[in-house]
């Protein structure tokens, strides 16, 4: 997981730039309960951008952002970057 700080809709925030589990640990909920400790215990808002040809990082977080205890997850689409799927996460 790599955690960067970022700019975005005129604030900073952290940001989620990669997360990758190796395949044979996948869809035993080790992503989901790293995320949730991670964003849900240290700021209110979080920066996530997935590529934009990327379907299944996309179905990922979408399923994600559904089990997750979160308040709202916006789309944002920032005129400086192109080809990705951006999302601001806000906490409590």
């Amino acid at each position: 997981m790599t955690v960067e700080p970022t700019e975005i809709v005129k604030r900073e925030m952290p940001e989620l730039s990669d997360i990758f589990i190796l395949p044979k640990y996948r869809s035993k909920g080790i992503a989901l309960r790293t995320v949730h400790q991670l964003m849900l215990n240290n700021s209110l808002n979080w920066h996530v951008a997935v590529y934009e040809n990327d379907r299944e990082a996309l179905k990922f977080w979408d399923r994600l952002f559904a089990k997750l205890p979160i308040v709202d997850v916006l789309k944002v689409e920032p005129p400086e970057t192109e080809g990705f799927h951006e999302f601001v996460i806000t906490n409590q």
